[in-house]
Parts: structure tokens; sequence; C-alpha cells
């Protein structure tokens, strides 16, 4: 939720974000002379009249209660598509709203990791993300440049969304070959970690022999949950199965050598994330020098993946000699 200062107890909601003559769910308060005042109640619309009345008094942020904030991402979501395909709202609002949404659904995930409804949910996302990202070839680097620099578990699966979901289009996938697919897999990717202990998952230092094995098991345990919906089709799956395999055959959990094109992008999106996010134990390195560790795993990581990665990551900061 970027754009505006977030005061004590409040979060801002863009003007350009506000669907007309929709009900919010949650109040909405506006800066008064002596603080925030409440400005309409959750269940009175927003209307032509409304938004008038703010521009015209140079108003451009409104404000709801942190502690409305799920209300908030209900709302953000069940609108997403038409903010998407509002030609008002700024390209890199539209790629904030997509990512905080994705993050957002990751976290639910982990929470209610059973529930098929919140699956259903991020499969709808996963339209409007990937609508996105088609309206132009570079729209992807308007999601990227969102990425958070420290890890956590939702937003780094998030994270491996959106870097497989750039991949997948820079490879050639398309809406109608498997990229929709590819990327819902990837943000399900590691939604078997919410079996494993919280003791071990959050554990600073390094993991002993047996904690590892516990850990190794979330692959297994993320194919089991997913496959309990139907909202996840089979063809995700390899995102979810293959993460940690390696080409080499020398990844888990079945040690194999041929890794579904969708195991090979998540592998190499996940590692690449790892790497490149803060964390207790370890500093994130620059993008430069994860890519260059990759480069260097030519046994592991499939280089045509590499590659679209340099491609995916090339401005004026990263650059990287194939």
């Amino acid at each position: 939720m970027n754009g505006s200062t977030i005061l004590d107890g409040y979060a801002p909601v863009s003007l350009e974000v506000m669907r007309l003559d929709c009900v919010p769910g949650f109040d909405l308060y506006i800066v008064g002379s002596k603080g925030l005042v409440l400005y309409r109640e959750k269940n009175v619309p927003f209307t032509l009249k409304n938004l008038k009345m703010l521009l015209e008094n140079n108003v451009r942020y409104l404000y709801f209660k942190t502690t409305d904030e799920s209300k908030y991402f209900d709302y953000i979501e069940d609108n997403l598509a038409s903010i998407v395909e509002d030609k008002n709202v700024s390209p890199s609002k539209k790629a904030s709203l997509i990512y905080d949404s994705s993050a957002h659904l990751a976290q639910q995930l982990i929470s209610e990791p059973d529930s098929r409804k919140v699956v259903q949910r991020a499969s709808k996302v996963m339209d409007t993300i990937v609508s996105f990202t088609a309206s132009g070839r570079d729209a992807y680097k308007d999601i990227i440049r969102m990425l958070p620099s420290d890890y956590y578990t939702h937003t780094h699966s998030a994270n491996v969304a959106t870097y497989s979901l750039a991949l997948g289009q820079v490879l050639g996938l398309t809406v109608n070959s498997g990229l929709w697919e590819l990327t819902l897999g990837a943000l399900l990717h590691d939604i078997g970690k919410t079996r494993v202990p919280r003791e071990i998952l959050n554990k600073n230092g390094p993991l002993s022999r047996q904690e590892f094995e516990t850990v190794k098991q979330h692959v297994q345990w993320g194919v089991e949950i997913a496959s309990q919906t139907r909202s996840v089709p089979h063809s995700s799956m390899p995102a979810i199965a293959q993460h940690h395999e390696r080409i080499s055959g020398k990844g888990y959990p079945y040690g194999i050598k041929e890794m579904h094109q969708f195991g090979k992008i998540v592998a190499v999106a996940d590692s690449f994330d790892a790497m490149t996010t803060n964390r207790a134990y370890a500093k994130a390195r620059s993008s430069f020098e994860a890519i260059l560790i990759l480069k260097t795993e030519t046994t592991e990581f499939d280089k045509n993946i590499i590659n679209a990665l340099i491609e995916v990551m090339a401005d004026e900061k990263v650059r990287v000699n194939r």
C-alpha cells in the first residue's frame, strides 16, 4: 500500500483505485483540521459526486483503519480486474496492488492452507496478474520493482510467482500455453511449509540433519494440499513438486533429472529470490551476484532459464554478460 504516509492506526487508499458506486465494506476517513474524521461509512457506496468533490478540494487519498486491512484486501481483490483495466490508474499503482494482493493471499494460504476458498481466490487473482503482464512485454517489470528486500514466507511466495511469471513470458509461454498454471503453481510452491513446525521454519541458525529432513517433506505436503482443491489444475503441480529438484538429479524429494519446464522455472525463481532477500542469518546478495552464482551451477539449473532471468533483470543497474 504505497503512495502516502501511513498515519498511526490507519492506512491510505488512493482515490484512483476507488470503484464508483461500489460499497467498500470498510469505513473511509479523511484528513480534517484536527486529524482523521469519518468520511463514508462502510455500507455507503462511493459515487462520482464524492470523487469530483474530493478532487476539487485537492484530496487524493482517503484512509481506513489498519484493523480493517482484510476487508480492504477483499475489496481490492473483488475489483482488481476493473482496476487493472482502468486507463486512469497508473501502471505503478496497478503493479503495487497486484503484488500486495498476491502477498496477502499467500499469507492467508499460510494461515489456512487447507482452505479451498482461499485457493479459489488465488486462482482468480492469477487471472488478473497474467492479463496485466500480457498487456505489454515488460509489464512484469512494474511488479518486480515492488518486491520487498526482506524475506518472509508469504512475500517469498509472491516474489517467486512474480519471477516465474516473468520467466515464463520471456520463454514464450502465453495465457493459452501454461502461463496461468505456472504462476498459480509458483504462488503455491511452498504451501507445504505450513505443516513444518514453526520452531524449525523460523530457526535462525543452521538446521540439524533431522530438521532438514523434516523441512524437505514440505514438497510432498504441498502437493497433497494443492491436489485437494479443483481450483489447482494438475498442470500446476510440477511447479510445486519439482521446485527443489535439480537437472543433475541431486535435488529432492525425488532426485529426478528429467524435470518439467515449470519445475525448472520455479527452481530458478525460488533460488534467486532466496539469495536476493535479507534473512536473519544471511544478508541479501545483489541481483548481479545471485545471477552469477546461478550461472556457475551449470549442472543444477537450466541454462535457457538462467538466460531468461538475465533478460528479466536486465536494466541500468543489472548487466550480466551471457
